[in-house]
């Protein structure tokens, strides 16, 4: 199934099998929350150090469809009830300083600032409080001196000690910039979120079928047409196959499950065979379809006109690519404001970090 697909196959699912196979971020509180636990104790370990004076500028790292914001939602609930927090989303694309500088303006509830120090002097009469930075990676476009957008925001985060910052960014973005703008010195901790192993893995699948068997929702297997079917064991082997296919993709075996998923006329629930997605091969398409995808990959997503001024040509060229990339199923069409961007489809987030290094065209 396509994407698009997949979502009106899901929305005919019954809602207790939409909430526990649902692709999007889990909400804080939920107990399909398992994966990423040791970043969420180092989380809370920088935070207490923060509490008794230390510095907290905390780069939260992964890449797409790994748990970022599930994890952050988790982080706000963890905290709120002890610590003031702020979760601040950037909306769209900041291109300057004197929009970065409104955008905190307004965030804070501060008056109009001239530039940082003034910024920054407002700051100071904030209360102590954790912020929550999400879609950083918005603050960073390679064309157009963005480097300036970025040098703001490092003064900012600097100068607020009393603040502890907690920002979050695709793993290929943060590369980069950490690389180009010799950031390490200036981060307290980066927290990076692996793909699962093996075990993570195949225990937060255990979780969701496991929550469903509690629901007295029963499952059936049928692993290939002519077989007979027969109740799903949690242990049983079409389970453990997943994390190989996947190579570790969470978001991948989820949408297979979702794909496999049947109900029939008795209101049996079926699992008619687990589907994985191809994994992606880049040996046969054209310098420009790769540094494409690194692009959007370095800096999480990208509109047609984005796409045009990194790589100089018209955006009427840059619409079609990234069109036919959207129909091959390896872009996302979102809408970011009243912008239309392009993002890596978490399903093959990680074979197209594969393919991409095996390539070498990301830097």
């Amino acid at each position: 199934m396509s994407y698009d697909e997949l979502l009106k196959h899901r929305a005919g699912l019954p809602e207790d099998l939409q909430q526990v196979l649902s692709l999007e971020p889990l909400p804080a509180g939920s107990p399909l929350f398992v994966l990423n636990q040791q970043a969420r104790q180092q989380l809370h370990q920088q935070l207490i150090r923060w509490q008794q004076g230390g510095v907290a500028n905390i780069a939260l790292v992964g890449p797409e469809g790994v748990g970022k914001t599930t994890l952050l939602n988790q982080l706000e609930a963890d905290i709120e009830q002890d610590i003031l927090v702020q979760r601040l989303s950037v909306p769209e694309r900041i291109r300057s300083e004197p929009d970065l500088l409104r955008f905190f303006a307004k965030a804070f509830a501060l008056q109009d600032c001239r530039d940082v120090p003034s910024l920054c002097e407002q700051l100071e009469g904030l209360s102590p409080r954790v912020i929550l930075l999400d879609e950083a990676a918005l603050l960073n476009l390679r064309v157009l001196d963005a480097g300036v957008v970025l040098r703001a925001l490092w003064r900012i985060m600097l100068a607020s000690r009393h603040l502890a910052w907690v920002h979050v960014w695709p793993e290929q973005t943060w590369r980069r910039i950490k690389w180009q703008w010799q950031l390490e010195p200036l981060v307290s901790q980066e927290i990076h979120l692996p793909w699962p192993n093996q075990e993570e893995f195949l225990h937060a699948l255990q979780v969701r079928f496991a929550l469903l068997k509690g629901q007295d929702r029963d499952l059936w297997w049928q692993a290939v047409d002519a077989l007979p079917a027969r109740p799903f064991d949690l242990q049983h082997e079409g389970l453990t196959a997943l994390y190989k296919p996947c190579q570790g993709n969470f978001f991948s075996a989820v949408y297979a499950a979702l794909c496999a998923l049947h109900r029939d006329v008795d209101g049996r629930i079926w699992l008619r065979g687990f589907r994985i997605p191809e994994q992606i091969s880049l040996q046969n398409v054209d310098a420009r379809t790769r540094l494409t995808l690194a692009e959007i990959m370095a800096h999480g997503a990208l509109s047609a006109a984005e796409h045009a001024e990194i790589f100089q040509q018209s955006a009427d060229n840059s619409a079609w690519l990234l069109g036919a990339l959207q129909a091959r199923q390896w872009l996302l069409h979102d809408q970011l404001g009243e912008q239309e961007v392009f993002r890596i489809n978490p399903l093959f987030a990680r074979s197209l970090l594969t393919a991409l290094r095996a390539a070498n065209a990301l830097y």
